[in-house]
């Protein structure tokens, strides 16, 4: 990460018309093990720490007794409730070739807490 110490590469807007459109590249963990050790994710990697690095410290600017603080909780606990589910519903280890079957399983969970909500 030495090339990357203190600041992201710069792409000039006039190299932005010749960026190629985004491929599936990564298929396999031998895939994520090999662009580890490219550039970009470098980059990527050194971006999320800098962006994790710039609200140490900062607070919501919420009241504890706020009504504001409710959909939040409201999203929060959505949100752990769908994570639950990986522990449930964890993605098959075989290869496939079009994205991970458990990924269905998932969605169609999504699809009935959504259609058919208890209570």
């Amino acid at each position: 990460m030495s090339a990357l110490s203190s600041t992201l590469p710069h792409v000039p807007a006039t190299a932005l018309s010749k960026i190629n459109l985004p491929t599936l590249k990564i298929r396999t963990d031998e895939d994520v093990t090999q662009w580890k050790l490219t550039s970009g994710y470098r980059a990527f990697i050194f971006f999320l720490r800098r962006l994790n690095e710039s609200v140490v410290g900062y607070e919501l600017p919420l009241q504890d007794d706020s009504t504001d603080r409710e959909p939040i909780i409201k999203i929060m606990t959505l949100l752990d409730g769908l994570d639950s589910w990986i522990d449930d519903i964890p993605p098959q280890p075989t290869p496939q070739r079009f994205g991970n079957l458990a990924f269905r399983d998932y969605g169609a969970r999504l699809e009935e807490v959504i259609l058919y909500p208890k209570g």
